[in-house]
Order: structure tokens, then sequence, then C-alpha cells
């Protein structure tokens, strides 16, 4: 009996922390590139416990969706600009976190992945788009997975630049385009984003991204030469809604046999 009320105490002890850390204000990362508002690392891929071949491989979650407004693929096809785009909300990707370094010196060259956080966008799910649907190819044993990465904002080459390589993106509505290679934007802390998350601003111009039978690719929200955004909304217990997310009835269904 002692022995658990000494456990109950330590516990106890830690929710207090806990609850203390997560009422402080909030602060920018000075231990690794990614942080809470407790300025704790983000759990990667590598931490331990659970000890395995790579560490511990339970690295965090998150979701991120176009909630700071429309989201708008546009191209010249023939001297004839096109855009694709979708509302507020229906634009959604799933990351995993895989390495969260140490932050580096400011002024740092950040070669070779120094001063970069990394992961993988796992799945893309793109809704309600016009004039065309949007499919994504992160298919295992296909194209994968889409690696992303987060620099610091002491790097001294292309601070605070997120890339997401290996892209691919399919519109069946427009001629079968498809856009592949590589999308970047910059990050930006919470206060851009709604619900006060930090996310990512997509450039507008993409040189990285190739598209078929199409050139001039750029991503706007809606208005020329304005930024998208992608911002987190959910990673763990790091970041939720402080109120249930509401799903309001849907077009369509999907039937089994």
């Amino acid at each position: 009996m002692k022995k658990i009320l000494c456990v109950l105490a330590v516990v106890v002890a830690m929710f207090a922390l806990a609850v203390g850390a997560s009422s402080a204000s909030a602060a920018a990362c000075t231990g690794f590139v990614l942080c809470n508002n407790s300025n704790e690392k983000l759990r990667d891929d590598f931490t331990e416990p659970p000890e395995g071949v790579s560490g511990g491989s339970f690295g965090s979650s998150a979701l991120a969706v176009n909630t700071a407004g429309k989201l708008r693929l546009c191209s010249t096809v023939s001297t004839i600009k096109v855009c694709n785009e979708n509302p507020a909300g229906y634009a959604v990707l799933g990351v995993k976190l895989h390495r969260d370094p140490p932050t580096v010196a400011a002024g740092t060259e950040c070669k070779e992945g120094l001063g970069e956080a990394e992961g993988w966008v796992t799945f893309v799910d793109i809704q309600n788009w016009t004039p065309s649907a949007v499919f994504d190819d992160t298919s295992p044993g296909d194209n994968g997975p889409w690696p992303i990465g987060v620099r610091s904002d002491n790097c001294k080459v292309k601070p605070g630049v997120v890339r997401i390589e290996h892209a691919a993106l399919f519109f069946p509505g427009l001629a079968n385009l498809m856009a592949t290679g590589t999308f970047t934007g910059t990050w930006v802390q919470p206060g851009s984003c709604p619900g006060g998350s930090g996310g990512v601003k997509l450039d507008v111009k993409q040189p990285g991204i190739t598209l078929s039978g199409a050139e001039k690719p750029e991503i706007d929200n809606g208005t020329a030469n304005v930024n998208a955004f992608i911002c987190f909304v959910s990673s763990n217990n790091y970041l939720y809604p402080t109120t249930v997310p509401t799903w309001a009835p849907f077009t369509g269904n999907i039937w089994k046999d």
C-alpha cells in the first residue's frame, strides 16, 4: 500500500508539472527545430523508450489542412491559364515526423540535413476541387510517401524553408494533367494560421513542380500572387482542438456490395 501511495504521489507531481508546462506562454524553439508551447521537442523516431533498431521508432503524427483559405493550382496550357481550386478546409495532409534535430547556431550552413526536421507526407486527401478531382500517389511500393523537410530559422541558406519532395498529383478532369516534383514554402509561426497553430506558407511560384502538357505552375489562395497556407490542426497531444470537431452531412457516399 505504501508503495502504491508513493507511485501515486509521483504521478500527481508529474501531472502538476505537465499542467504548469502546458499553460506556459508560447516561446520560440531554443533546443530543437520543432517544439511545443513548453519548448519541448516533438517526439521523433529516435526518441526512446521503447528501444528499437533506429531508436524508439514512434515519432509524432500531424494533420495539416488549408484552414486559412482556398488552395488553387494554376498553370498555362497552350497560352491559356487553367486553374483548379478547392475551398478552405478541404485539403488534408498527414505528416509523420522522423527526425527533430537540435537547433543550430545562427548563421550555420545547415548542410546534409543539419538543422532540418525531416519526415514524410504519408497520405493526401484533397476534396471538393473544381473543375477536376485530384488524386495523389503516396502508395507504398509505387511513388510512396513524400519526404518533407523543415529548415531552422538559424540556417544561413534558405532559413525556415519547407520542401515537400517526390510529390505526385493527378487531375483527370484537366486532360489527365499530372503535377510532380517538389513543392516549396516557408514555415510560419503560430498566429498566421487560424486557431493559433503553425503551418506552411506555400510559395506562389513552384519551379520544382513539373506539369505534364503545361507550364508555369503557381499556387495561390484563389487570388493571383497571394500565398496559400497549409496549417497544422492536430498532432498527438501536442496540438488538438479545444472542442470536438463537427463533421457536417456529407455530399456523396461510399457503398459496399
